[in-house]
């Protein structure tokens, strides 16, 4: 069964088809972007990387140092960059704040993991130069972006006396009326000065010279006062016309579980030997390591046009994490 970008896809060569023949045909090129990412973002939380070299693109480690760990090992991107090789890893949010179940406990992290994985990729960033530094991009998820937000307010508070250390602060937080909601975003009780320096920092999308773009929850709308929110939180929505408007070809979130998205989404498909969930052929959502997703990362040739889920192929550019 096709989705709508493949059936109009189709369509399309059809038409060029027709054309040659003697029908009125049309020009099959990529339309000019209409409007840039940094008009609805700004220039400071866009990243743009070119049409040669090699990504590695994964999410939603959420504490787990352990599949950290196995990225850097399976990947060896950090030596790479050091040797001189073009090659970026690209973390897609979500490093932070460890999963609990209904009785509290840690369901998938670990407790200090998010603090170590945000400690390593400082200390390796630190030894590549400028330019080489700049192949390590990590997007805000909506946990970084909620985390941050608190962050602040606990600063503000404790500057103005209203608590007298980050215990306290997390304690009314947990206690107070939204508190199931705040312990989601437990990394408020380890965040340290120098994690809020590194992750502010953050930008939010990337879009590669091939036409992919990368970020975290889905993507943002163009048209509103908030584009921010629909880009962090946002599960399903049609990419078609965003694509269109920004001169991209495939959209590459994480966010959401995988196993989960077709019951909330009608175009919504989970191809469970990728462990990737295709949503209408414009967008793929990459497995997180919890939640029975199956740990996936994406190995992405940036000299390479990916213009449907179908050009991600397994084992080549969806690798198992474990």
């Amino acid at each position: 069964m096709y989705g709508r970008r493949k059936f109009l896809e189709q369509a399309r060569n059809a038409v060029l088809v027709a054309g040659t023949i003697g029908f009125t045909g049309c020009e099959d090129k990529r339309k000019k972007p209409t409007i840039r990412l940094e008009q609805i973002l700004g220039k400071n939380n866009v990243v743009r990387l070119p049409n040669h070299g090699t990504v590695y693109i994964a999410n939603d480690f959420h504490a787990s140092y352990s599949d950290y760990q196995k990225l850097k090992e399976k990947t060896r991107v950090f030596d790479r960059i050091k040797k001189g090789e073009e090659v970026y890893l690209l973390i897609n949010g979500d490093i932070v704040d460890y999963k609990r179940n209904r009785s509290g406990q840690i369901a998938h992290g670990e407790l200090t993991g998010d603090t170590k994985i945000l400690a390593d990729l400082r200390e390796e960033t630190s030894k590549l130069s400028k330019s080489k530094s700049d192949r390590i991009i990590v997007l805000k998820g909506n946990h970084e972006d909620v985390v941050l937000e608190l962050y602040k307010t606990m600063k503000a508070m404790i500057g103005e006396g209203k608590v007298k250390t980050q215990e306290d602060f997390v304690k009314a937080a947990y206690s107070s009326r939204r508190g199931s909601f705040y312990q989601q975003f437990n990394f408020i009780e380890r965040i340290s000065d120098q994690d809020y320096q590194f992750l502010e920092g953050t930008p939010l999308i990337v879009q590669c010279a091939n036409g992919t773009i990368v970020g975290h929850g889905s993507y943002p709308a163009v048209n509103s006062q908030d584009p921010r929110s629909r880009l962090l939180w946002k599960r399903g929505g049609d990419g078609d016309q965003f694509l269109e408007k920004v001169g991209g070809e495939l959209i590459v979130n994480g966010h959401s579980f995988p196993t989960w998205m077709p019951r909330d989404e009608p175009d919504a498909k989970y191809d469970s030997q990728r462990k990737l969930t295709v949503v209408d052929d414009d967008r793929v959502i990459i497995a997180p390591s919890h939640h029975g997703g199956g740990g996936t990362y994406l190995v992405l040739d940036l000299s390479k046009t990916y213009k449907t889920a179908d050009d991600l192929k397994l084992g080549r550019e969806v690798i198992s994490l474990k």
